[in-house]
């Protein structure tokens, strides 16, 4: 069978200043509210309403046994609105590894492509791929907050964390406040009103062999700016956690359509998957 990790007792990790922490519901530690056990469980946190850049980080706990192939790693989250009608609430779900705060500057090894005053809100970088909307970069010590991404045009929040819009010359660094390796993102959308809602991510072969360390690994749950029109929203997080392949496990668990047809007709499709798998099976949340 396979391993979910879920967080582990921790509280969130310290986010970057000019971000908010989301608000606990129900518990004192993030582990209580992010570990969902049943539809009825009413544990949560909530970000501020209309919020964008809202960051939630949670360590997971540590593998029983550590995989041996790329495999079937799927990232899932539990997601909500507080209620009906309103704006949608997106969220984007990021996998990293040895993330410790978003409170220090690593050179991202990108520059700034252009001469940036004081106010301008997209930032042209030469390379827009080593960032992720939600991010926070610091250019000369002035922070900005990213909220969207066209190739190398960086829309940013200008003057966050306390500092102020400055102008700055092309050439220079960009620094990335955001620590640890990203692993893979996901971003949800279309968060149905007050009912939680499983959103799961297949990472790629390529993302899964990222990881070099299942002991240090974190989720880390960005707020993005809202669509539509109507009332701001709250998002909620539910839940949370990482399945991991059995161990021995070798093959993706996709269903063919033909499969999938037999499935839904109640034809049992177990045998083929055991057999394509040396007689491991790996199911859904």
């Amino acid at each position: 069978m396979p391993e979910v990790l879920r967080p582990d007792a921790s509280t969130t990790r310290t986010p970057p200043a000019g971000h908010s922490v989301p608000s606990v519901v129900g518990q004192t530690t993030m582990h209580g509210c992010m570990d969902k056990v049943g539809p009825v469980d009413a544990d949560y946190t909530q970000c501020q309403a209309g919020s964008v850049g809202d960051v939630l980080v949670v360590e997971l706990g540590s593998p029983t046994n550590t995989p041996t192939t790329d495999y079937n790693h799927i990232v899932a989250c539990s997601l909500s609105k507080n209620t009906s009608g309103g704006k949608e609430v997106r969220m984007r779900c990021e996998l990293r590894q040895g993330y410790n705060s978003e409170t220090a500057a690593a050179d991202s090894t990108a520059n700034l492509n252009e001469d940036l005053d004081a106010t301008e809100v997209v930032v042209t970088v030469t390379d827009g791929s080593l960032f992720a909307a939600g991010d926070v970069i610091k250019i000369d010590g002035e922070e900005m907050i990213i909220t969207s991404i066209a190739t190398n045009d960086l829309t940013v929040t200008r003057g966050t964390g306390g500092t102020a819009g400055a102008i700055h010359n092309s050439g220079v660094d960009v620094l990335d406040i955001n620590q640890g390796s990203l692993i893979a993102s996901f971003v949800c959308t279309s968060i149905p009103d007050t009912v939680d809602t499983y959103f799961r991510y297949r990472c790629t072969n390529d993302e899964a062999s990222r990881i070099t360390n299942y002991t240090d690994l974190q989720l880390r749950f960005v707020t993005l700016p809202a669509a539509g029109s109507g009332a701001i929203r709250n998002a909620r997080l539910h839940w949370g956690g990482v399945e991991l392949p059995a161990p021995g496990e070798t093959r993706h668990m996709r269903l063919t359509n033909e499969e999938d047809r037999r499935n839904k007709q109640g034809a049992s499709v177990t045998q083929e998957l055991d057999r394509r798998t040396g007689g491991s099976t790996s199911r859904p949340f």
